[in-house]
This record gives structure tokens, C-alpha cells and sequence, in this order.
């Protein structure tokens, strides 16, 4: 069965130019900014375990980032992640260990309502898993 794993809402992922590896700048357990509304960039990164893209079967993922009411400010197309063809890396898994990484960056969001922002992983029609990300305007907050 596949599940959600390793999570992270980050300022910045890319792979490097030189060694072909990921790179995660900056986790973000919180977004703090000077006002609402605003706009803000950051970045996520997950890995999806337990489906197997190396089958003739496709699998597809949707990324959707909720605002504090539920309304998805994000939701990507579905995205193909089946991988056809010789992927050593995988074909030496046992098939519950086979999966994919993900990562994207999500420039200049617009930021309406203070409160707890959620991302969701769907695969294939089923949400995998969400995980929240609280969103703080400076300007919403009384100093004690």
C-alpha cells in the first residue's frame, strides 16, 4: 500500500548542476509575514513508498496546498509518475520499497487569511496524507 513519507516544506529545492543530487535549503515550520496579505515563495519535498513505477500500470499524484478554509490555492495537474524501463535503483527494491521523490517550488503565493495552510498528496484518486503549515501575519499579532 503506498504511503507518504519523509515531508518537508522548505525556502528552496533544485537538483545541483554538478552531482546530479537534491538539495533542500531552509525547512519552514512556520511562515511569518510582515502583513496579510502577502505573497511568499517556498518549496516541498516528499517521497511516495509502496507504489510500484516500474509496472506497465500508470500512477498519477496531485500536490494541492489548501488555505485555513480548505480551498486549494495550488493543485497541480495530475502528474505521471510511472517510470518504464530499466531503473536499477528501483528493480533491486522489494516492491513495498520502490516509489518516487518529489520535489517543487511554488513562487509568489498570494497569502489571504492568517491560519493553518495544509498540503495534500493524492495518488491515484486516494489523499496519501496532509500536512499543515501555519501562516502568521505580523500585523495579526498583539505583542504580550
Amino acid at each position: 500500500m503506498p504511503t507518504l513519507s519523509n515531508f518537508l516544506h522548505c525556502e528552496e529545492t533544485y537538483i545541483d548542476d554538478e552531482t546530479g543530487t537534491p538539495v533542500i535549503k531552509t525547512p519552514i515550520p512556520i511562515i511569518r509575514l510582515l502583513k496579510i496579505p502577502s505573497s511568499f515563495s517556498f518549496s516541498v519535498v516528499f517521497s511516495i513508498v509502496g507504489v510500484d513505477t516500474t509496472e506497465k500500470d500508470k500512477h498519477f499524484m496531485i500536490y494541492q496546498f489548501l488555505n485555513p478554509i480548505g480551498e486549494p490555492i495550488i493543485e497541480t495537474k495530475p502528474i505521471d509518475i510511472s517510470f518504464h524501463g530499466n531503473n536499477g535503483i528501483q528493480n533491486d527494491l522489494p516492491r513495498e520499497m520502490r516509489g518516487v521523490m518529489f520535489g517543487a517550488d511554488f513562487r509568489n503565493i498570494e497569502f489571504k487569511l492568517n491560519g493553518i495552510y495544509k498540503s495534500r498528496v493524492i495518488l491515484d484518486g486516494e489523499i496519501l496524507g496532509e500536512y499543515e503549515l501555519p501562516v502568521l501575519g505580523r500585523d495579526g499579532v498583539e505583542n504580550e
